[in-house]
């Protein structure tokens, strides 16, 4: 997957947690909530930025319902957006270590 698409999957999280909530979740919002500045949610959002930032926003996204596989997959045509809320956390920290897994792949 290109760096450009799983920042356009982070950015239609956060279109989707706007509109699942009523809320303006703003890249602003959303660094004050996760702990990371506006300008790294931009960077992420824009398919740079760090993997512990990405894990951040990631672990942020998965306590609020959303599927991190739907983010992270290849091809997630056939993953739900939403995640079943009695999965296991370890779900996400699957998630992430198949995404580190890709990403050393590169190296």
């Amino acid at each position: 997957m290109a760096p450009e698409e799983l920042g356009n999957r982070l950015f239609e999280l956060r279109k989707a947690l706007t509109r699942d909530t009523g809320e303006d979740w703003t890249q602003p919002r959303i660094g004050k909530a996760v702990g990371l500045s506006q300008n790294a949610i931009h960077r992420l959002e824009h398919g740079t930025g760090s993997i512990v930032n990405l894990s951040l926003i990631l672990d942020f996204y998965h306590n609020k319902g959303y599927n991190v596989q739907w983010v992270m997959a290849l091809d997630n045509s056939n993953i739900r957006m939403y995640r079943d809320n009695k999965l296991p956390a370890k779900e996400l920290k699957q998630a992430l270590e198949n995404f580190t897994k890709l990403i050393d792949s590169f190296s």
